[in-house]
């Protein structure tokens, strides 16, 4: 699945971006004052789209943690209760803000599953987990799906098979804290974009309450991959039978990790 990320830097007018993806994540508040001034409009046009939709914080440094959570949920309520909309969570140092401890996300994380049930999505670049120069330690986000940032070329950039080798071979293969890469963001220009390594159901189950990790659509026959690459070849459209028999575990995969 194609997916794009928005916030107030995109128009509030995002059909555009809504007709080229899958899924578009929305931005909805930073720290506990800021909120995402098109937040309705863009979370309302995904939705009328029919297209899959995500919410996301973007977390400040010493900020108290609870307090950004509930200020997320109060925002994005009451989307932020749906099953099928997963949570995220932006972790990037900005210039002008303060630094990251690297503790503020699972605190997030706890406050957000005690509220609705769901693990949040974890946001990260490829550099603050693979010798970060702050030190990071990410064993205590490994349970929750990461989606990792990195770009070959800060210019426009087709999804191929090319590019998916590139961050198998030379980013995916160090990052040790987590097995499964659920998302890529390979792109940020014109906006930002990423693959995901699944498709609806897989998206679902992903977001889900924990306690409700439930195959969403039990009759589906859409595979699932079980390496970023598999998922390369079936975005692109070059999957064959043979390997689409081979690939069904990652959903289950998946549920028994969140679970």
């Amino acid at each position: 699945m194609f997916v794009a990320d928005v916030s107030d830097n995109n128009p509030a007018d995002i059909s555009g971006i809504i007709s080229e993806n899958d899924a578009v994540i929305v931005k909805v508040t930073e720290g506990n004052s800021y909120v995402n001034k098109h937040v309705t409009t863009q979370v309302n046009q995904v939705k009328e789209s029919g297209k899959k939709l995500g919410l996301y914080h973007f977390i400040v440094g010493g900020i108290d943690a609870k307090e950004q959570a509930q200020f997320f949920l109060d925002n994005a309520a009451p989307e932020c209760y749906d099953p099928d909309v997963p949570l995220l969570l932006d972790f990037e140092n900005m210039a002008g803000y303060p630094v990251l401890s690297g503790y503020e996300p699972r605190e997030i994380a706890d406050y957000i599953y005690e509220k609705t049930g769901k693990k949040v999505w974890l946001y990260i670049g490829y550099s603050d987990v693979v010798n970060s120069v702050h030190g990071y330690s990410w064993e205590d986000m490994a349970d929750n799906p990461v989606w990792i940032a990195d770009y070959p070329y800060m210019a426009p950039t087709e999804y191929t098979q090319e590019l998916q080798d590139w961050a198998d071979n030379t980013h995916f293969v160090n990052i040790k804290e987590w097995k499964i890469i659920t998302m890529w963001q390979y792109v940020c220009v014109p906006y930002d974009r990423s693959i995901f390594y699944g498709d609806a159901r897989t998206w679902d189950l992903l977001a889900a309450p924990v306690n409700n990790q439930t195959d969403p659509h039990p009759e589906s026959e859409s595979p699932q991959p079980d390496s970023q690459s598999d998922t390369a070849q079936q975005a692109i459209g070059v999957i064959d039978e043979q390997t689409k028999s081979e690939i069904h575990d990652l959903a289950q995969a998946i549920a028994d990790k969140t679970k």
